[in-house]
């Protein structure tokens, strides 16, 4: 995406990171079945709940320095690409953005 000025390197490591953190929240997804007591369900809830918003703050951390990346070269070039490459990438943290609004309602 980016070429040199540091922007790929945070991109790509929020990515990567979010991933991760993704692949943790399966897993403890996975757990769910196997919780046996109500102190254990109420951990597993919490664990879950922070490894969701850990995984979609990385998540919204990617999209918005991609979002940047491109309106300044957008802003550089007027290019139609860019402008709908901003448009899905701000579809992308909508959706992210209200996907985490349950965990802030606990």
């Amino acid at each position: 995406m980016a070429g040199g000025d540091g922007y790929d390197l945070l991109i790509e490591g929020f990515q990567n990171a979010a991933v991760q953190a993704g692949e943790s929240w399966s897993a403890l997804r996975c757990a769910e079945p196997l919780v046996r007591t109500p102190a254990d369900r109420t951990h597993l809830a919490e664990e879950l709940a922070l490894t969701e918003l850990i995984h979609r703050t990385f998540l919204s951390c990617a999209q918005v320095l991609a979002f940047l990346y491109v309106r300044r070269r957008w802003e550089q070039t007027g290019a139609e690409e860019d402008r709908r490459a901003m448009r899905d990438i701000a579809v992308a943290e909508r959706e992210n953005a209200r996907s985490a609004a349950p965990i802030y309602a606990e």
